[in-house]
């Protein structure tokens, strides 16, 4: 099983659950359960990503690098949102 095969494919399982944030946060209904498995599941998947990427595929890291940092503002602003 290849390396780089296996780094795509937890690179788009990442992305999935990024672009599955936007959504749950553009819909807003059960925001509070959502959020925080979305938020495990994210916070699970960028340690991989960042693990493999890093030392198997270095020209994916500085995009899941930019990818994280939108990943942990949109978190922010949901915290945020459900604070206030």
């Amino acid at each position: 099983f290849d390396l780089i095969i296996l780094d795509f494919i937890l690179f788009y399982f990442y992305l999935f659950y990024f672009i599955l944030f936007i959504l749950l946060m553009l819909s807003f209904y059960f925001i509070d359960i959502v959020l925080v498995i979305v938020l495990i599941l994210s916070l699970y998947c960028l340690f991989i990503v960042f693990d493999d990427v890093l030392y198997n595929c270095p020209d994916l890291f500085i995009l899941s690098l930019i990818l994280s940092i939108m990943l942990s503002l949109f978190i922010g602003l949901a915290l945020l949102y459900i604070v206030y």
